[in-house]
Parts: C-alpha cells; sequence; structure tokens
C-alpha cells in the first residue's frame, strides 16, 4: 500500500444475535449466505498494485484469501498471473458463494496455516 493507509480488504460480516466469532461466549458462528462486500474495490488495488515483475506475492489472512480470488478472477478472464509462487499465511475459507474457487489456481502455492 507503500505511503497510503491500510484498513482492509473486503468486508466480512459480523456476528449476528447469538453468535460469537473465535467460539466466545455465544454459540459459533456461522457463515451460511454469507456475502462479501467491496471485492471489486480490491480486485481493482490488486490490479494496479501487484508489480508484473514479481517473483513471489505474500499474503497474510484477509490479504491471502483475497489474492486467491484476484487469482481466480484472472483465471476466468484467461489472463496470466504474473509471478510465479504465491506464499499465504493464515488465510481463511472463501465463505461467499460468488467468490468460492471452483477451479484450481493456476499456479503453485504454499499455504501456512495457523491460528
Amino acid at each position: 500500500a507503500k505511503e497510503k493507509p491500510f484498513v482492509q480488504w473486503y468486508s466480512h460480516p459480523l456476528p449476528k444475535d447469538g453468535e460469537a466469532a473465535g467460539g466466545g461466549a455465544g454459540g459459533p458462528m456461522t457463515f451460511d449466505g454469507v456475502i462479501y462486500e467491496k471485492v471489486q474495490a480490491s480486485v481493482d488495488f490488486l490490479e494496479k498494485s501487484l508489480a508484473a515483475d514479481a517473483d513471489v506475492v505474500v499474503a497474510f489472512s484477509q490479504g491471502g484469501t483475497m489474492l486467491a480470488i484476484y487469482m481466480d478472477e484472472m483465471r476466468k478472464a484467461l489472463r496470466p498471473v504474473q509471478w510465479r509462487l504465491g506464499v499465504f499465511f493464515c488465510g481463511a475459507m472463501i465463505d461467499d458463494e460468488d467468490f468460492q474457487l471452483l477451479d484450481k489456481l493456476p499456479l503453485p502455492a504454499l499455504y501456512i496455516h495457523g491460528g
């Protein structure tokens, strides 16, 4: 993001009444029918920001999830990914059905799960 302040990649739902994120005091949070917002703005940001000469792209948490969505958008548009390897730290499942991956992404990726 260089000198720009960074806030978030996309909007993720808040827990509903009686639910608790992370299994706190309420029941577990469900992700049925989740709809992400601001995904296109994130795709546009990545389109403008990623260097064409990068060999490896590293992403953490929501950034990893968003990078997978971006790579899938490129695959659907029959555009090649400009880098050779993706490294994802603590990325989450893609809960919005509109953005879930239906095919393999077009390059190797290293996924480090944690949490």
